[in-house]
């Protein structure tokens, strides 16, 4: 794949044709890549990209292409979440058109957390920004904001895991929607195969999407949209009597008015975003729920002019931290936990201007307070500045720094794509998270902007940071307290993003690598030092092409990722039938390096003016690699012994098909 990139970029010239036709130059530049952009100014990934990739179980994901992007950490097939220069999941914003998401994630992660149909591009940003309360990055999913111009039309999606579609109704008086649903068939088809080291599971997951517009006058466009999801999944461990099932699920509403006043825009928006999520462990003595949830209600206004941007925003949240209820033969050990309620308010302004025709600058302001459930108030202020100079044919660099503030919180036992992490509020269990933010990047387009390098430097230093250090045994303490299980301390983010991109031509795609460090320090004795987080990745490499030869469109994917942090341990023993282990150092050791190609080929049966059908075929690991996921205690009965040894995904190879068609 990497000598075919490379072999184009010499005709990168011939991609654009000239027809002269009476005076006038008609120009065609071939197929356009679908990532548009550049690591300075933000990108978009547009749908057209996420349908030529490789599709997991013929479903296209949207989340795991930007895990192909710079600076974006890698996964396994076991865990979830984005982590971005070096960032936790929750530091990132993701949301639907500014209004946030929680828990983005179906099972381990390596399903679609969002329906490709419905969305018509994805934002990325790398930087925080002040109309965000996160200090990470950005993640917006953009919805319909117009439909065909015919009256009905529509795509269908069937593949080996789910079925999906979308249905867009362009009505009389300016009106139109966008109705988007999917729905899996795990069980129904593969209930005999799916299992977890010989134990069966069962899971389900569907999601619906409806977005209304209507136009009330030539300016202005009220919207409605609404998004649901929900994930079922059971464990059975017939061995042992032991029954594990988990739910959850997110929801979000909002109502949108956009008004364009000529040289200045105004954006309202009334939003609802919730998630819920619940535990259930069953055995015969014994019967532990974890039950959490998190929500808010909220208002969002920016108003542009000119040179001038201003926002405002108010939300309310309420969020229950994970709760153990615990039933058993010692006792009721239930904690009653209450839920955290906390009021946040915002207000900014940017000036944006371009002096001289090549130098930018950028200065902001935004001043806000956060109110927790005790009444406890934090002034919270957040500058801003950016400075970019255009270099002519020579590129253009560009410095940003800010100092950016977050008042929520996610934790738990692990990120492994399970409800078994939980949202809350700072105030009762810890400050508000900070950070000081710089980045300086470069951005050259050589062979007229044929192909773009990009170069990214930043560094984070982060305040107020906490981690999970419980277990799931510690829910059976009968004095359990969650702020007893919580490391807290500072950290500090920093690396070097490459980006080369070819834009145009039969071939598009990329080529990027990251080096990144995210390092923490808690305020406990146990954890002395400076530890790695445990989604570092110290080196990253990524390369995406895609290539179309008439009715075909080919594509591939491939990731070189460092391995990971774990906590290795340095002995352990059986006593009275149990284990006992003495762990070294805090995230000392890694897995072996992350290696996984995959290969599609979409293949366009019938394309006229009514209709376009197809088929996607997709190979997961085409190179069959053992990936180390996790490392757990084992005990062979052969050798009589135990081990901590590695675990890897327990398919090697994941073929998938998939049929789409499109009126």
């Amino acid at each position: 794949m990497f000598c075919v990139l490379y072999g184009t970029i010499a005709r990168a010239q011939i991609d654009t044709l000239q027809y002269e036709l009476k005076g006038s130059v008609l120009v065609s530049t071939g197929n356009k890549s679908g990532l548009k952009g550049r690591l300075s100014e933000g990108m978009t990934l547009e749908r057209s990209l996420i349908d030529r990739m490789p599709q997991f179980l013929g479903s296209g994901d949207p989340i795991g292409l930007m895990r192909m992007l710079p600076g974006v950490q890698t996964v396994t097939e076991y865990e979830s979440g984005i982590h971005i220069c070096g960032g936790e999941n929750s530091h990132n914003d993701v949301s639907v058109a500014g209004v946030p998401v929680f828990g983005v994630s179906h099972l381990f992660g390596f399903f679609s957390a969002f329906n490709p149909l419905h969305y018509q591009q994805i934002s990325f940003s790398t930087s925080p920004d002040l109309r965000s309360n996160r200090i990470g990055g950005s993640i917006i999913m953009e919805i319909p904001d117009s439909a065909s111009k015919a009256a009905v039309s529509g795509e269908l999606s069937l593949g080996l895991m789910a079925a999906q579609g979308s249905l867009k109704l362009k009505g009389k008086k300016n009106v139109q929607a966008t109705l988007s649903a999917r729905q899996s068939f795990l069980n129904q088809l593969y209930g005999p195969w799916l299992k977890l080291e010989g134990d069966p599971i069962r899971y389900g997951f569907g999601d619906w999407n409806a977005t209304i517009s209507v136009g009330v006058s030539p300016n202005d466009i009220i919207t409605f949209d609404c998004y649901t999801g929900s994930d079922d999944a059971s464990l059975l461990e017939p061995n042992i009597g032991s029954d594990i099932s988990f739910k959850w699920g997110n929801a979000i509403a909002a109502c949108h008015w956009k008004h364009n006043g000529g040289d200045w825009k105004m954006n309202n928006s009334l939003f609802f975003s919730g998630y819920m999520s619940r535990m259930n462990l069953s055995q015969a003595d014994l019967k532990l729920s974890l039950p959490s949830h998190i929500g808010t209600i909220g208002y969002k206004g920016n108003y542009n002019k000119r040179c001038f941007r201003t926002s405002t925003e108010l939300a309310l949240y309420d969020a229950l931290p994970q709760s153990p209820e615990v039933d058993s033969n010692f006792g009721d050990n239930s904690l009653t936990q209450r839920s955290q309620r906390g009021l946040e308010a915002n207000m900014s302004i940017l000036y944006d201007t371009l002096l001289a025709s090549r130098l930018g600058i950028s200065a902001g302001l935004k001043a806000g307070v956060f109110v927790d459930s005790g009444q406890r108030l934090y002034p919270q202020f957040t500058p801003q500045f950016s400075l970019s100079y255009k270099f002519g044919r020579c590129g253009k660099a560009a410095f940003h720094t800010g100092w950016y503030h977050q008042n929520l919180f996610q934790t738990g036992l692990s990120n492994v794509g399970l409800p078994v992490q939980f949202w809350f509020l700072a105030g009762a269990y810890s400050k508000p998270q900070s950070s000081l933010h710089f980045d300086l990047s470069y951005d050259l387009g050589l062979l007229n902007d044929a192909l773009l390098l990009s170069a990214e430097l930043y560094f984070k230093k982060l305040y107020n940071q906490v981690e999970y250090r419980g277990t799931l045994l510690d829910y059976l303490n009968a004095s359990y307290r969650t702020e007893d299980y919580l490391l807290k301390g500072d950290g500090m983010n920093y690396g070097l993003n490459l980006m080369l991109q070819k834009v145009s031509g039969r071939m598009t795609g990329w080529i990027a690598y990251s080096f990144g460090r995210a390092l923490r320090r808690f305020d406990n004795p146990d954890y002395p030092g400076i530890y790695p987080s445990s989604h570092e990745r110290l080196h990253e490499l990524n390369a995406v092409c895609s290539w179309s030869a008439g009715p075909c469109q080919f594509s591939g994917t491939f990731v070189y990722a460092s391995g990971s942090p774990f906590t290795v341990p340095e002995y352990f023993y059986v006593s009275s039938g149990g284990i006992v282990t003495q762990y070294g150092r805090y995230n000392g050791g890694r897995m072996r390096p992350y290696i996984r190609l995959d290969l599609s080929a979409n293949i366009t049966i019938i394309k006229n003016e009514r209709q376009e059908n197809g088929i996607n075929l997709s190979l997961y690991n085409a190179l069959g690699r053992r990936n180390d996921v996790i490392y757990k205690m084992t005990f062979s009965e052969e050798r009589d012994k135990y081990a901590f040894r590695p675990m890897s995904f327990f398919l090697r190879f994941v073929p998938s098909i998939s049929y789409y068609h499109r009126f």
